[in-house]
């Protein structure tokens, strides 16, 4: 190699140069180190300017020296200035000149490796892991590289402060897991797939996550126990650790459960633990260490653990709202790869600790809106948004070609109930439609129902004791039922009853809606917002396809 550097003929010097990534990096300080950086400054090659800077770059970077400015010049120019970070890089121009002395997928893995180097951004080690996947020769077996990529990217996500981003990082880096899968990336896997699941999403099988089993993380170390929260919750090669034991160590809700007793050297193990322990006789009177482990959970998208504490104590309004909030939020920045049996876990918490607060507490009639959208049929209004693509066929493939279809629906906005209302008095066919939302609130006997009403005379917001726990098909349902029939009439006034657009939750769906509105169309919708969206396409409600 030194005396390929030193060759008199501009080509072999600069072949040299293409081939020094592949050499360990501890030469640079050394003999070698010096060899290179003299023969970077000489005389290029002619003729193949699109390779060379590409191996400029990468020789500076395992000199140390090159920078994610310099390289991200270094793509526009080559890409034709459209290129973003965060996507892969087609090399149109070095395919071109056929000059690297190393093929198409080696060169696409040094630069993913250099990249990977400099720790620039997690949207940077997005463009890295791509360019592993784009090396990866057809028919091949995805490498344990691209997971580790992808964990590294979600590491650099939390320490940007976007624990969504780093979730849906995750959750791909475990379904594109090879087959067969190295025991420190398996480490890793499992401690990703606990945030996975707080974050709502699907893991592997081979990653199991289990609530009911997890172990006090104050355990000894040294303890068959504390071995087993460490394969949990321990990874040594998280790049966010340091800055959350930081954040760990300051004033604040942290301090609240340090004075709990709570053991810190797992912080998120921390959370999951207050929230196992929340329906416990001691726990549930510590109310300011629950709201303190909620607004913790929220901020770092530990949705599960939220819930479960605000379902035992949901504190101020504010705070059951601010959870839907992130919830629903959540499904738009992630609609694919969701675990709707989670999902349904955290309507059952939010129901449940909307139960828990005063009456009327929550009166804002946009508030009562959002929340009951919440608590419909989330998946089914989700999933009617999405492209085609990822309705049908493989989604994990179409997400591995595009990974930006992970988060398709992110810049949605949310439907509000004035939208509903203006469209149903401006829309001639929509004169007779009454708009009826139900969802229940609390649990078993101390179970209520909501309703919303809305039709062009106006809108109504109800409330009545449910017993779920009893049957829907008791003296409850039947006066439940009644109020609400009496009044779809009351805001049809003198316009004739054209017909009802029905959404109801999961408890009481089953309930005979027809007999409820006897004589009058019922179409059943899994939220206001999927029919909504049908009416705004053209479709009169009278012609809805069965949408349930």
């Amino acid at each position: 190699m030194g005396r390929a550097l030193r060759a008199g003929d501009v080509q072999v010097r600069w072949g040299a140069l293409a081939l020094v990534p592949a050499l360990p990096s501890r030469f640079a300080t050394g003999p070698l180190g010096s060899l290179v950086r003299e023969a970077v400054r000489s005389v290029r090659p002619e003729g193949v300017p699109n390779s060379v800077a590409w191996v400029g770059w990468l020789v500076g970077v395992w000199l140390r020296d090159g920078g994610m400015d310099e390289v991200r010049d270094l793509i526009n120019g080559q890409e034709g200035g459209t290129w973003k970070v965060g996507r892969s890089v087609g090399f149109a121009g070095v395919r071109a000149e056929k000059w690297l002395p190393v093929s198409g997928g080696v060169f696409r893995w040094w630069v993913a490796d250099a990249i990977e180097v400099k720790k620039e951004s997690s949207s940077w080690l997005v463009t890295a892991w791509q360019l592993r996947r784009d090396a990866r020769v057809a028919g091949a077996p995805r490498s344990s590289g691209e997971a580790l990529t992808l964990l590294n990217a979600a590491a650099l996500a939390r320490r940007e402060g976007e624990p969504e981003e780093s979730v849906r990082l995750e959750a791909l880096a475990l379904a594109l897991m090879p087959e067969r899968i190295p025991e420190g990336l398996a480490k890793r896997g499992q401690v990703a797939a606990w945030r996975v699941v707080e974050g709502g999403l699907q893991t592997l099988e081979r990653f199991p996550v289990k609530m009911e089993e997890m172990f006090f993380p104050g355990e000894p170390i040294e303890s068959e126990r504390g071995q087993e929260t460490a394969r949990l919750f321990g990874d040594a090669e998280d790049a966010s650790a340091e800055g959350l034991m930081a954040e760990v160590q300051g004033a604040g809700d942290w301090e609240v459960l340090r004075a709990a007793g709570v053991a810190m050297r797992y912080p998120m193990a921390a959370l999951a633990w207050v929230a196992k322990k929340a329906p416990h006789h001691v726990v549930k009177k510590q109310t300011e260490l629950l709201e303190a482990g909620v607004r913790l959970a929220l901020k770092h998208h530990c949705l599960g653990s939220a819930g479960r504490m605000l379902a035992v104590w949901p504190g101020r309004a504010e705070m059951v709202v601010a959870y839907a909030r992130v919830m629903r939020a959540s499904v738009k920045k992630m609609p694919v790869l969701r675990d709707w049996a989670v999902w349904n876990e955290w309507a059952g918490f939010l129901r449940a600790a909307w139960g828990r607060l005063e009456a009327g507490a929550i009166a804002d009639e946009e508030t009562v809106f959002f929340l009951q959208e919440t608590l419909l049929d989330r998946e089914k209004t989700t999933l009617k948004c999405l492209p085609a693509s990822l309705q049908e066929g493989d989604v994990l493939a179409a997400i591995e070609a595009d990974p930006r279809l992970m988060s398709v629906l992110e810049h949605q906005r949310t439907l509000e109930l004035w939208e509903v209302a203006s469209l149903t008095r401006e829309r001639a066919e929509l004169a007779g439609w009454i708009w009826v939302s139900v969802v229940t609130i609390g649990e078993g006997a101390g179970g209520r129902y909501g309703a919303l009403l809305l039709g062009s005379g106006g809108k109504r917001m109800m409330r009545g004791k449910l017993r779920i726990d009893a049957g829907i098909d008791t003296e409850g349902g039947a006066a439940m039922a009644a109020e609400i029939a009496g009044t779809v009439k009351d805001l049809a006034g003198e316009v004739p009853v054209g017909g009802v657009i029905l959404a109801v939750d999961v408890r009481v769906e089953g309930m005979d809606w027809d007999s409820v509105f006897e004589g009058i169309q019922v179409t059943r919708v899994p939220s206001w917002e999927s029919a909504f969206r049908a009416v705004r396409e053209g479709v009169v409600p009278g012609a809805f396809a069965e949408m349930m």
